[in-house]
């Protein structure tokens, strides 16, 4: 789509592939200097957590982020709506609990202006694919027992290397356009984990 942009690499960050870039004025998306990519599997279980940064310089109006069909690796942020994946061997998932992440088609708008602020997510990243308890599983168990619906730890992810991005997309007014024209936008980053033994 028209807006769509070639991340560039973030200085730095060079040792984790780590890119960004955003076609909305004013607007950025980053990871912090300090961003740790190479973890043991131990390690990362221990301090699983990914921060991003959003960074609103001016006034943006008329901004519409896309809600996409993904709701469910969806985060709202500065007023922007951002799809937050963890990728790895061609599939999308979660980096909460791993499940699939949806369609990528958009399904809605949240529309709003932009005000200047910088604001930080923090996004936990399990080390686990949790697993859905079936409803098998003995309605009467005790309280600190799983119950039917709920999510376990399962197994451990695979060594290997996977890719945490974040992605918001939509339309805005850009300033003097006329009979409210509106421009396509995306704001894009990620960087590459590296999980081993």
């Amino acid at each position: 789509m028209p807006g769509r942009v070639v991340p560039d690499l973030v200085p730095g960050l060079e040792h984790c592939n780590a890119h960004a870039a955003s076609t909305l004025p004013g607007v950025s998306v980053q990871f912090a200097s300090d961003t740790r990519c190479e973890f043991t599997r131990h390690q990362a279980r221990e301090s699983g957590f990914i921060d991003y940064e959003v960074a609103v310089e001016h006034k943006v109006s008329g901004v519409a982020s896309y809600i996409l069909a993904a709701n469910n690796c969806q985060s709202g942020i500065a007023g922007l709506t951002f799809t937050e994946e963890v990728l790895h061997e061609g599939v999308s998932s979660r980096a909460y609990d791993h499940s699939r992440c949806g369609s990528p088609e958009p399904v809605g708008i949240a529309r709003r202006a932009l005000f200047p602020d910088t604001s930080t997510q923090g996004v936990v990243w399990y080390t686990t694919v949790w697993e859905s308890i079936g409803a098998e599983h003995p309605r009467n168990a005790p309280p600190d027992e799983p119950q039917p619906g709920d999510a376990v730890d399962g197994d451990a992810l695979a060594p290997g290397v996977y890719r945490f991005m974040v992605r918001a997309q939509g339309v805005y007014q850009a300033a003097g356009a006329a009979d409210g024209a509106e421009s396509p936008f995306e704001i894009i980053a990620y960087l590459d984990i590296t999980l081993t033994d």
